[in-house]
C-alpha cells in the first residue's frame, strides 16, 4: 500500500533486519539516490558530465551486484551460512539501497559544493578538484561503512551465527571491492578533471586493468622503471 512506504524505508534506513524490501524499491532507490548524487559530483566540471556521471554512478553499483551476486552465493553456502542464493542477493540489495539513500540524501550538499568551489575555468581549478576528489571519496566511503553495518546486523539475524555473519561479510565484501574497482576503472572519468575534456569514458577503458594500473604505478614509485605521462594518468 502507498501509505507502508514511508516505513519500509524508515525501517531500512534503521537496519530493521525484518523488513522485506521489495527489488523494484530497492533499483529505484539505487538510481534515484546515485544518480542524483552522481550528477552532483560530475556537474563542478560540466552540465552534461554531470548526465554522465549521473547515470554511470548507479550503474557502477548495479553491475557490481550483478557481477558478484551468484559469486557470494556461492561463497556464502561454502561456508555454511545457509542463506539461499536469493537471500543473499536480497541482503545486498538492501545494502546498496542504504548506500544510495545515504548518498542521496547528501546529494544537496555536493551541489552547493559543486557551485560553490572554483569552476574548472578558474585558476584555481586544479586544486579545486583535488578538494573534491577526496571529499566525495571520503563520502562514498563512509555511507559505505555504514550501509555495511546495517548488512552486518541483517546477516547476524538471518544466519544465527556471529563468527558466521562476520565471515559471510568479510568475504562479500572483498568479492565487492575486487569487482567495484575494476568496474569503476573502465567507467571512469567519474570526477570530470580539468586536466582532460568531458567525456563519457576514457578511449582507453578497456585497455588495462585496474590492478594492472596499480602494478605499474607502485613499479614507478620503488622505481623499477621510468613514468612516462599521458593525459590518460588522470582520472
Amino acid at each position: 500500500k502507498p501509505m507502508q512506504r514511508p516505513s519500509i524505508i524508515s525501517a531500512v534506513l534503521r537496519g530493521d533486519p525484518d523488513t522485506e524490501v521489495p527489488v523494484w524499491l530497492c533499483i529505484s532507490g539505487i538510481l534515484l539516490g546515485c544518480g542524483l548524487y552522481g550528477f552532483a559530483i560530475g556537474s563542478w566540471r560540466a552540465p552534461h558530465m554531470g548526465l554522465y556521471v549521473g547515470v554511470k554512478f548507479p550503474l557502477l553499483i548495479l553491475a557490481t551486484l550483478c557481477g558478484t551476486g551468484l559469486m557470494n552465493g556461492i561463497l556464502g553456502q561454502l561456508i555454511g551460512s545457509g542463506l539461499s542464493f536469493a537471500d543473499s542477493f536480497k541482503s545486498q540489495l538492501t545494502s546498496f539501497l542504504i548506500f544510495s539513500l545515504l548518498l542521496g540524501s547528501l546529494s544537496p550538499i555536493a551541489f552547493l559544493l559543486a557551485f560553490e568551489m572554483p569552476g574548472w575555468t578558474d585558476e584555481l581549478k586544479f586544486e579545486s578538484y583535488r578538494s573534491q576528489v577526496h571529499i566525495h571519496t571520503g563520502v562514498i566511503a563512509y555511507a559505505g561503512l555504514l550501509a555495511n553495518h546495517k548488512l552486518y546486523r541483517i546477516l547476524q539475524s538471518r544466519i544465527g551465527n556471529l563468527t558466521t555473519a562476520r565471515q559471510t561479510l568479510v568475504i562479500w565484501l572483498a568479492g565487492n571491492l575486487f569487482v567495484g574497482a575494476q568496474l569503476s576503472w573502465n567507467l571512469r572519468p567519474f570526477f570530470g578533471s580539468p586536466y582532460t575534456g568531458v567525456e563519457f569514458l576514457r578511449s582507453d577503458w578497456r585497455d588495462k586493468t585496474f590492478y594492472e594500473s596499480i602494478f605499474t604505478s607502485l613499479s614507478q614509485t620503488l622505481g623499477l622503471y621510468p613514468h612516462t605521462y599521458t593525459s590518460n594518468d588522470k582520472s
